[in-house]
């Protein structure tokens, strides 16, 4: 929990946050400025000269101009402190969040924390604990100050300024509570409309509109009352703060002016002074009692999105050898209640190889423990290069050949370099030529090639021959392929086959429709009850 609280303070730059600090120092005379200008105004009488009202006049516009030039500068370096701390915050969340899984099935959650969890933590947790540390420095300027004017009214003054401290008290749990129902809330309805648009082809196909509609109003209105909550919730918070305060700053002022009337040991510019000054005593003590309530209705999202463990981002993971052989050595992973894989094989780097078996038998699942997307309940995957020396990272030397690739919506070249810019363009046109996708998609113009969203303006073929392109491009060494060919005719079926086999690099395939007799394969194996046996 200490983490979470304390990981404001680890993110900070900290010598803009020394900067910060200062600055605040510096406003913190914010309350003792006008108090000052009018103690000394009162001491001016018919005696005083031009020259001094002049003086007095200088003065206190250069500490009133320094006072709001420091809390302009104040604002500018929060602001940019606040930005480098987001984009730590948002890199190591999208980072932590990309790494768990090669598919998102649930990435509107994701997006929402991104997008929305995010900003309420910017304001609602970032800004309050500049907003904190500045209230608390004027609180203890003033404070001096009004002590340095009179103690005893001072005393009174402070004692009846400590009443805003109870609200928080009240209201905190309220308050956290109503943030996590709107935060929450807000991830169902992202959620909803998400899977209603992505769905509104069947929704409209089976006539289910008035339910679709009904649906969205019910989740709009959720989301809605929530915030609606929220802000009543902060609202009367600030309301009970502001009648604690009324009381806090009016009760000693009416004592004081007993103390002007009735023993003449005080004089109202003083009376005057030690009000403004107590007002930067009051107002700010109530938003610190403010700032800690939002701060501690901000916990759950804080668990949520603060990532402390992990790098920033990723590292070349790439060994640089060459793989001699893949080993597999007393796998075992449980794939379902009813079915256990138990593996031991290795594959040469001359190997083209078939696994076949029944839908659910565990295919794929082999594919996604040789590229270590999964990790075996017992045993080892490792990779030995020439000299029998294991070799890590099997990951970054396997290109995986996905039924369905991925097509972004950018160029060809975008797509074939995934965004990298350190590819020439000679060695694309070098890969696509090896792909016969050069001339087909365009020539010269190919690699400016838009292709659209999931790929709407390629063909099935060109799609897959676009991923083995990603592949052929980073020289990977293993592909692994998982029945590529399920959804293509005969024609681009087999010239996807043919490309696989014409490449100087280990297969190992994954399919329901292959050709028996086809010599090309090293070995044939099968997956049955889970043991993974020879074919042929």
């Amino acid at each position: 929990m200490s983490g979470v609280t304390n990981i404001f303070y680890k993110l900070v730059n900290k010598k803009k946050f020394f900067v910060a600090i200062v600055l605040t120092v510096i406003y913190s005379f914010n309350g003792v400025v006008l108090s000052a200008i009018i103690v000394n105004a009162g001491k001016f009488t018919d005696k005083s000269t031009i020259q001094d009202i002049t003086i007095f006049g200088v003065v206190s516009l250069s500490a009133w101009a320094l006072i709001y030039l420091a809390n302009f500068l104040l604002t500018r370096t929060e602001a940019d402190i606040i930005r480098e701390i987001n984009i730590e915050v948002r890199q190591k969340y999208f980072w932590h969040e990309f790494q768990k899984t090669y598919e998102h099935k649930q990435s509107s959650d994701v997006i929402s924390r991104l997008n929305n969890d995010i900003k309420l933590i910017e304001g609602n947790y970032f800004q309050q604990e500049f907003a904190l540390i500045t209230n608390i420095l004027l609180v203890i300027t003033s404070l001096l100050y009004m002590l340095y004017l009179n103690v005893v009214v001072s005393l009174i003054f402070i004692f009846f300024s400590f009443l805003p401290m109870i609200v928080p008290k009240i209201f905190s749990k309220r308050l956290r509570n109503s943030t996590n129902d709107w935060s929450n809330r807000n991830e169902d309805y992202t959620k909803n409309i998400q899977e209603t648009l992505q769905g509104s082809n069947v929704l409209k196909t089976y006539q289910v509109l008035k339910l679709t509609f009904a649906r969205i109003f019910e989740s709009t209105k959720g989301l809605e009352l929530a915030y609606f909550k929220l802000n009543v919730n902060q609202g009367l918070a600030q309301l009970m703060a502001a009648l604690f305060s009324g009381i806090s700053f009016i009760a000693p002022f009416i004592i004081g002016c007993y103390l002007i009337t009735v023993t003449g040991s005080l004089n109202i510019s003083v009376l005057i002074a030690l009000f403004l000054a107590n007002d930067r005593v009051v107002g700010p003590l109530r938003e610190v009692a403010s700032s800690i309530s939002v701060i501690n209705s901000t916990q759950e999202l804080r668990k949520r999105i603060f990532i402390e463990d992990g790098a920033q981002g990723p590292d070349d993971p790439s060994s640089g050898e060459l793989i001699s052989k893949l080993v597999v050595e007393d796998v075992s992973y449980q794939v379902n209640d009813s079915l256990i894989l138990h593996l031991n094989r290795s594959f040469l780097n001359t190997d083209k190889v078939l696994i076949i078996g029944e839908s659910g038998s565990g295919k794929t699942t082999i594919l996604n423990l040789l590229r270590e997307v999964l990790k075996p309940d017992k045993g080892i995957v490792y990779a030995l290069n020439k000299s029998g020396n294991r070799i890590k990272n099997i990951s970054s030397e396997t290109a995986y050949i996905s039924q369905v690739p991925f097509i972004f919506n950018a160029t060809l070249r975008d797509n074939i370099t995934l965004f990298d810019s350190q590819y020439l363009d000679t060695e694309l046109v070098d890969v696509l030529k090896t792909l016969s996708l050069y001339q087909e998609l365009g020539g010269e113009k190919a690699l400016d090639l838009e292709c659209g969203e999931g790929g709407s303006n390629l063909s099935g073929g060109q799609r897959q021959r676009i991923e083995i392109a990603r592949a052929i491009l980073r020289k990977r060494q293993f592909y692994l392929a998982d029945e590529v060919t399920a959804n293509l005719d005969q024609d681009n079926s087999k010239l996807i086959r043919d490309i696989l086999f014409s490449l100087k690099v280990p297969l190992i395939e994954v399919a329901h429709h292959y050709d028996v007799n086809d010599e090309r394969y090293t070995q044939i194996l099968r997956v049955n009850k889970g043991e993974l046996e020879k074919w042929r």
